[in-house]
């Protein structure tokens, strides 16, 4: 009688684990749109967006296979824009891809615009130490131009913040 009371609270506690815990579906941080919800026509693909990102250490994800870290930050955004990142360094804000040469420190990105969930990967790379998240916090710039406003102003240069903010008046 015991070993049956003692069995039947097994499966019982067993039952509540495996179906009381629900893992939660990853979502990237900033202007997510659930999946289905492309930004492809409307109103919403004349406006330039603009984001101010801080990673935080413990926020990098470590990939084995191409040996750097990277971080997502959800956009919504029409699947042709343009998108230009800039890290924040001793010197300013510099254009990605940028490579600190003394500390050998690399940032990238990818825009993935075409996913099921759109996002900006952000990509770190200590060539010294690969497998090392960065020691402090790293700041990023984040412009996504779309299609019309690009082609509006074909000879801006982009690798000047200061013109982009200027021409499209983006704020801080």
């Amino acid at each position: 009688m015991k070993s049956l009371r003692t069995l039947s609270m097994l499966v019982i506690l067993a039952s509540i684990l495996v179906t009381g815990c629900k893992k939660e579906e990853y979502q990237p941080k900033g202007d997510y749109q659930p999946a289905g919800n492309y930004v492809t026509s409307g109103t919403n693909n004349n406006t330039v967006k603009n984001y101010d990102i801080t990673v935080n250490t413990w926020e990098w994800t470590f990939d084995n296979t191409y040996q750097r870290h990277y971080y997502r930050y959800g956009v919504a955004a029409h699947y042709n824009s343009l998108v230009v990142c800039y890290v924040i360094s001793g010197s300013g804000k510099q254009i990605m891809p940028y490579y600190e040469g003394v500390s050998q420190q690399g940032y990238d990105f990818a825009n993935n615009l075409f996913q099921t969930w759109q996002y900006i990967e952000l990509q770190y790379t200590n060539y010294n130490s690969p497998s090392s998240a960065p020691s402090s916090a790293r700041y990023f710039y984040i412009v996504v131009v779309p299609p019309s406003a690009r082609e509006a102003h074909p000879n801006l240069d982009y690798s000047d913040l200061n013109q982009v903010k200027s021409t499209f008046n983006l704020k801080d």
